[in-house]
């Protein structure tokens, strides 16, 4: 009899087991969180110097190490387990590298690389670009950089191949976004009979793959945008600022689209329906796997970043939260998964 219940006990815990329940139901369950660095510019009290900041949140949102001002650029990438780097950071061409735990400068390093506006965050083949107008058409300079930031030599540029002529009177030209991954640009374009978005898809060497691929043109005016990494079912999420119908003010959109045909995959989706942008500089991000942006909101000498939850179709998932309140003028945000 006793062989009898060792033998049924023993089958208990098999069957437990298979149903993934532990022996030992008092083990928590190990949940883990991807945590980002977020790092923005603004100007200083007297509003006349820019400033850097960074910040870290993981992806709910919560703020998990509150804005630090830090000598450097504005964007980021890897450099190592231990550091990062942030480009432009002291004089023209220069990147520094700062530590992750003291947010203190490591050291600066001349790359003669200049106005550096992504930077890819892949294990290896990183590049960083700048945007720029070539001959009034939307192109970026491609820099490939070793894992932690070292310029290798190779250099090639792109340019939008349905790019109009820019904005004359106000000498604006949108350009490209990049997504994290390396592996697809977003071009917005404003010209003088409308403008255009559209992707190109990217080897993972950087270079095209393929040609480009409308997503939209039309009347409405862009101001700027970005890209999320390929998704497992191949489609991109695109969120972009643009004049929607007969809205006074910019609106913030999310289109998901097929990266490889450039089709849209679905109406695209009203994020905020009052959006200020900025000509000059990123005024959102996304993050690379789609779960959420970050965005300014607000006054253009104030205002506040935001974080936005996304839901898996692209849509907000729960309301917009408060990230930080902002004191100056914003000009920029860049995001790094750690």
């Amino acid at each position: 009899m006793m062989r009898v219940s060792i033998i049924c006990f023993s089958l208990l815990l098999l069957v437990l087991a298979g149903f993934g329940i532990a022996e030992n139901p008092q083990l928590p369950i190990q949940i883990t969180n991807d945590l980002y660095w977020i790092s923005y510019q603004t100007t200083d009290s007297t509003n006349t110097k820019v400033v850097t900041f960074l910040m870290q949140i993981d992806s709910t949102g919560k703020v998990v190490r509150a804005p630090e001002q830090v000598s450097g650029g504005l964007t980021i990438s890897q450099h190592g387990a231990n550091q990062i780097n942030l480009w432009d950071c002291c004089a023209a061409g220069e990147r520094a590298v700062i530590d992750k735990g003291t947010l203190n400068v490591v050291k600066t390093v001349q790359t003669n690389i200049e106005d550096v506006s992504y930077a890819t965050q892949k294990a290896h083949g990183n590049f960083v670009t700048y945007t720029y107008s070539d001959s009034y058409k939307p192109s970026l300079k491609f820099f490939r950089v070793s894992p932690t930031g070292v310029p290798s030599g190779a250099t090639w540029v792109m340019t939008s191949e349905n790019g109009s002529e820019c904005e004359f009177l106000q000498s604006i030209c949108p350009s490209g976004a990049i997504s994290s991954d390396g592996r697809t640009v977003l071009w917005f374009v404003n010209g003088f009979f409308g403008s255009s978005l559209s992707i190109q898809p990217l080897k993972r060497s950087g270079k095209p793959d393929g040609s480009e691929r409308f997503v939209t043109e039309g009347g409405s005016r862009l101001y700027g945008g970005a890209v999320s990494n390929v998704l497992p079912d191949g489609r991109v999420f695109v969120v972009y600022v643009a004049n929607g119908g007969d809205a006074a003010l910019p609106q913030l959109f999310l289109q998901a689209v097929d990266r490889q045909t450039g089709k849209k995959a679905g109406d695209s989706i009203l994020l905020k329906k009052r959006f200020k942008p900025d000509y000059y500089s990123a005024t959102l991000v996304i993050d690379p796997s789609a779960h959420f942006i970050v965005y300014r909101s607000g006054k253009r000498k104030a205002g506040s970043l935001r974080f936005q939850a996304l839901d898996a179709t692209g849509h907000p998932s729960g309301k917009a939260t408060l990230l930080v309140k902002l004191t100056g003028s914003p000009s920029g945000i860049s995001l790094l998964k750690d």
